[in-house]
């Protein structure tokens, strides 16, 4: 939630402040992680689009002047719901969407899902 909180979160992050001193910055907008009813949502890690956009188009809007410092982490395991291809490519859609054009997966146990991937020519970025 770094992304979406202008305050530390009692984690000493704040976007606006460590941008100058990074190549990158790398949130993870796991959807998984956002409390329930973020953004209206019951369950938001059932809607990786939307938890995604969101978060990532309050990052491009605080970031201001370096949008490309911002290379989020993506879910691609399962938590508060079971991730499949589609919802993946969700999450990596939101990210071009959201005026972004790097991103990277995130599995505990570095077990991706390849179909998430084949489509990914086809998007738009």
């Amino acid at each position: 939630m770094t992304t979406t909180n202008t305050d530390d979160l009692n984690i000493g992050q704040v976007l606006e402040v460590a941008l100058p001193y990074f190549d990158y910055i790398a949130p993870m907008v796991y959807p998984s992680h956002y409390p329930p009813t973020f953004i209206g949502l019951g369950n938001p890690a059932a809607h990786p689009y939307e938890v995604v956009r969101y978060s990532l188009n309050a990052a491009y809007e605080r970031s201001s002047s370096t949008p490309q410092k911002i290379r989020p982490w993506l879910q691609d395991f399962n938590l508060g719901a079971v991730y499949t291809a589609e919802m993946v490519r969700k999450q990596i859609q939101a990210t071009y969407d959201a005026g972004f054009n790097s991103w990277m997966l995130w599995d505990a146990a570095n077990h991706y899902t390849p179909a998430a991937l084949l489509g990914e020519a086809t998007m738009t970025n």
